[in-house]
């Protein structure tokens, strides 16, 4: 019996994984409660046609806004509430459906939407229109697209583009008052700065005015240039000083030897030089009338008092070049040590300009700052000006909106799809959930998950009004379907035990007339049927 149970078992669970994949069960189900899934199929039809014959016919009108990138830079600069590039787009779709622009509809008398029976039952009238508006961007581009829903096609169209309207409008008035703010933004800094150029220029020329004989500017350099002109006439002194000692040292050592100073060149200046050549015609002369007059000759004695006079002449030159040489040296020294002073003195006041001119230059630097910033300002303002006499807008209207020829809402091919799908899933759902909670046992599959037994065989409906001839079926009609089945089952049982084993079969039921009666007499009859001895009690 143990070994029974285990194949018995084994069976079971083959079988289970079988029945846990097979579709052929779960259409079996379908088709034993078909009623209740066409029943409930029904009904969902039956609510979803209701629903699209009593739901109010709503249009949707649409409008196409283009909508620019923000070119005011001005404003966006100098106005800290512009917002930035990046959010400008999500910003002007909020407001396309901000309180505002819906109030605006709302006070538009062309439309009296306040008086529209599809809005007036609403306590919040501005959230009720708000939600009948789609915001919808197109992908990669800058346009937007407005949907107006409304039971009235015409009213539809209306709001959609009394609002697109509306919203270019108040894009231009917002942008005219934020250039207009921006004049009064900028004229206000223009002054700010322009009294702070003021004052700085002041500061400067003060500054300039309490330090006279200094240059602050690098091409009008007094100081410089005259650092440069008196290194120049420096080394022109030092080098006519070097000359002057030069030569008068060599005039010592010359006397020092003992020498003539007319064996010096250096003593031989034009002056003497044309002594010279006078005193030689003279002697020339001389010694001409000495060959031809005795000393006491009137014109030999003249001609002989002009040699000598030359001759005092020149050694009266030489020995006045030889003081002017010592004096030449001393006027070289004196003129050398006065530039070197005069040097000392300019580099002393290069010094001062310098650290006068660190703090000029920090003067002149914050007088650039506010020259240069206020130069940039009256400049805006021009440009704010100009902006502000153009009426440009960044927002144009694309498309307007049609007055919609068919409903948007409901939509009949969708709605009826989904309820079929609704009514289809109901009664699937439905249906398996019944054989969910039905615990019965009908089918092979069931005996053997639930009940753990192995089943033994079919026996087919028995179309006799007789008991007696359903009984002896097995014995009437032995070559018939129902007999062939008794015989099934006669050799499962044979096989599922030995035959010394196998003595007794109980037929049992749960409830009166299922057919024990049936079973047990055709079962003996088919056991008798192979010659074995059958006691049925």
């Amino acid at each position: 019996m143990e070994q029974h149970q285990n194949g018995n078992l084994n069976f079971s669970d083959a079988d289970g994984e079988d029945a846990a994949i097979n579709l052929r069960h779960l259409w079996h189900i379908v088709l034993e409660r078909r009623w209740l899934v066409v029943t409930a199929f029904s009904v969902v039809i039956i609510f979803v046609l209701i629903y699209l014959f009593n739901a109010t016919k709503i249009y949707q009108a649409r409008t196409t806004i283009r909508i620019d990138r923000e070119s005011n830079m001005l404003v966006q600069e100098y106005l800290p509430f512009q917002a930035q590039q990046e959010d400008y787009l999500q910003t002007q779709y909020k407001t396309l459906v901000s309180r505002t622009m819906i109030r605006m509809l709302l006070n538009d008398s062309d439309l009296k939407l306040d008086k529209d029976k599809y809005f007036k039952d609403s306590l919040d009238l501005i959230g009720r229109l708000a939600g009948c508006i789609t915001v919808s961007p197109i992908r990669l581009t800058r346009l937007v697209e407005v949907k107006v829903e409304h039971p009235d096609k015409q009213v539809a169209a209306d709001i959609a583009n009394t609002l697109a309207e509306n919203f270019k409008q108040e894009n231009l008035r917002l942008r005219m008052s934020s250039a207009l703010d921006a004049q009064e933004f900028l004229h206000d800094e223009v002054g700010s700065y322009g009294d702070d150029v003021a004052e700085a220029a002041r500061s400067l020329q003060k500054y300039k005015r309490d330090n006279p004989g200094f240059s602050f500017d690098s091409e009008d350099d007094i100081l410089l240039q005259s650092l440069s002109k008196t290194q120049l006439d420096l080394s022109s002194a030092q080098y006519l000083l070097i000359s002057a000692k030069s030569l008068q040292q060599k005039v010592v050592e010359h006397l020092a030897a003992h020498k003539s100073p007319d064996e010096m060149a250096q003593l031989q200046d034009e002056t003497i030089k044309t002594l010279k050549a006078q005193l030689a015609l003279s002697e020339a002369i001389l010694a001409g009338m000495k060959k031809k007059y005795g000393p006491l000759f009137p014109k030999r004695i003249e001609q002989q008092a002009s040699v000598d006079q030359l001759q005092a002449s020149i050694e009266r030159e030489m020995t006045n070049r030889i003081q002017a040489i010592g004096h030449d040296v001393g006027i070289a020294e004196a003129q050398v040590q006065k530039l070197q002073a005069q040097l000392s003195e300019i580099n002393q006041n290069l010094l001062t300009q310098k650290d006068l001119q660190i703090e000029y230059a920090v003067k002149k630097a914050n007088y650039d700052k506010h020259l240069l910033k206020y130069q940039q300002l009256n400049n805006r303002l021009e440009d704010a000006k100009i902006q502000g006499s153009i009426k440009s807008n960044n927002i144009y209207i694309v498309d307007i909106a049609d007055v919609p020829l068919d409903p948007f809402k409901p939509r009949m091919v969708l709605t009826l799809l989904m309820g079929i799908i609704a009514g289809l899933g109901a009664g699937f759902g439905l249906a398996f959930f019944v054989n969910y909670l039905d615990d019965s046992v009908k089918t092979q599959e069931d005996i053997e998950v639930y009940l753990k037994l192995p089943f033994l065989g079919y026996i087919p409906h028995i179309r006799s009004p007789d008991d007696v001839e359903r009984d002896m079926v097995a014995h009437l009609e032995p070559k018939s379907d129902t007999a062939e089945s008794f015989r099934t089952i006669r050799a499962s049982v044979s096989l599922m035990f030995k035959p010394e084993q196998l003595r007794t079969v109980a037929i049992v039921s749960t409830i009166p007339s299922e057919g024990k009666s049936l079973v047990s007499t055709n079962l003996a009859i088919v056991h008798a049927q192979t010659g074995v001895k059958t006691l049925l009690v």
